[in-house]
């Protein structure tokens, strides 16, 4: 098994006053604020050459989310489980409380070389980790 060299652990605790983006009475709250995956490997129709995942890593990620007041919950992503060759994608929203959710997220690369064949296959896995890290909760205005 490889062995992680390098460690950087942060605790950051942050207020955002309008972070929810809001339609009528919905809200809908980005649930990865910091550490997101974005790039998708750029689509090739006829790959001639293998390609390396040069940096393996690994990503161990808790926010706890404390919502509005006035709001609750309507809807929060289901449990994902994702493992593959390249690497593996857990990510969770857990219901501390009314007021409070923990998102929970681990994201694995694994280093190494991967032939050609496999290429398709390693941009669909990052074309989805990149789409569940966009993942939002909805919440909606409690009636008075």
């Amino acid at each position: 098994t490889d062995t992680i060299a390098n460690t950087f652990k942060e605790h950051i605790e942050l207020t955002a006053n309008n972070y929810g983006r809001k339609s009528g009475d919905r809200m809908l709250i980005t649930l990865n604020a910091f550490n997101k995956i974005t790039h998708v490997p750029s689509r090739v129709i006829n790959r001639r050459l293998p390609f390396e995942i040069v940096d393996g890593f690994l990503d161990r990620d808790s926010t706890q989310i404390s919502l509005p007041k006035g709001y609750i919950i309507e809807a929060i992503p289901s449990v994902i489980h994702i493992k593959t060759k390249f690497g593996s994608y857990n990510a969770e929203v857990i219901k501390k409380n009314d007021s409070t959710i923990i998102y929970k997220r681990v994201f694995t690369m694994n280093q190494g070389y991967y032939p050609k064949e496999d290429y398709n296959s390693f941009r669909k896995f990052r074309k989805t980790v990149a789409r569940k890290d966009n993942s939002k909760i909805i919440l909606i205005k409690q009636k008075p």
